[in-house]
């Protein structure tokens, strides 16, 4: 046994050869191993609590790496061999009160040229929880994830989600809350449930055809920007749209309200569309085709007025 004591504060041995010397020192409380004489912050530095501190001579923590360039912590695995899914490196956390690991995270290689990706593990069995693939994609409660972020199970988000691009849903979504939504594909059959107890459905069906569906109450459709319309378009029959008609919000006011329908609109009646009212532009017709074409005012003593004009004719 050799040992070396200073009567001061400091002291220090110095081991060199033909090219390198190095120090051990021990200062203020701290033992230092580096390659200058006395604590250095560059040294690895070991305080009075036993804390390492290797690029700092004030260590916080058990192991304290400090570095102006940003500390960096190499794990190697020598082996050249390395197989699919062979672990490259891992960081275990073993829980004194437990007596055994409780996570831990680990390299693994994903490909027979050790190209690796992240996993980590938790709970009572130390099982995968989550993992980064060597192409950045994220899988939680999936060992195979195909999109940037794939999560299999339930999720909740508290807050806003931003989704710029493109959503698809596969399967039911619930949303309870608000949801600001720029633009939202579904397939044929998908549904847009409303409500409580889906009370309103919007769907587009296999055969083609477009339903909004409502099971309690009124169905309401509303319009709030002042002095705009509600229109009603629908294809010609050449694959160009055309309005019917529209709910004129320019022309209402507080007791009465304007439907309007384009020149050339045809309101027909009957199913065999045996009456129908017309307005071509010019002229205005009523035409029945089929029984008689009455006209009747069932208010008391109250007439039936033909007007051309101001001028009532009859």
């Amino acid at each position: 046994v050799a040992r070396f004591k200073s009567r001061t504060n400091k002291a220090h041995i110095e081991i060199s050869d033909n090219d390198t010397t190095g120090y051990i020192s021990s200062e203020n409380g701290l033992f230092s191993i580096g390659r200058n004489a006395g604590v250095n912050a560059a040294h690895i530095n070991i305080d009075a609590s036993n804390e390492v501190g290797i690029g700092t001579s004030s260590p916080d923590s058990i192991l304290h790496l400090a570095s102006s360039t940003g500390p960096r912590l190499t794990l190697e695995d020598t082996d050249t061999s390395v197989g699919v899914d062979s672990i490259i490196a891992d960081i275990s956390f073993v829980g004194g009160e437990i007596g055994g690991e409780t996570a831990r995270i680990g390299a693994v290689s994903e490909t027979a040229g050790g190209e690796a990706g992240l996993r980590f593990y938790t709970g009572q069995s130390v099982a995968e929880q989550l993992r980064i693939d060597k192409d950045g994609k994220v899988g939680i409660g999936t060992t195979t994830p195909v999109k940037l972020l794939d999560v299999h199970g339930d999720s909740k988000i508290t807050g806003s989600l931003t989704v710029t691009g493109s959503m698809t849903v596969l399967s039911n979504t619930s949303i309870s809350g608000v949801a600001t939504i720029n633009g939202i594909d579904m397939g044929d059959n998908s549904k847009l449930r409303l409500g409580n107890v889906a009370d309103l459905e919007i769907f587009h069906s296999s055969s083609g055809h477009s339903f909004v569906n409502n099971k309690v109450g009124d169905l309401t459709i509303v319009n709030q920007a002042d002095n705009k319309d509600i229109i009603f378009q629908a294809d010609l029959g050449d694959g160009t749209n055309s309005t019917y008609f529209f709910l004129d919000g320019s022309q209402a006011t507080g007791t009465s309200t304007f439907t309007k329908f384009p020149d050339n609109s045809i309101i027909s009646l009957g199913d065999g569309s045996d009456c129908y009212i017309r307005h071509d532009g010019t002229n205005t017709r009523i035409e029945n085709s089929t029984g008689n074409l009455i006209l009747g005012n069932s208010g008391l003593n109250k007439k039936i007025i033909f007007r051309s004009g101001s001028t009532e004719l009859m």
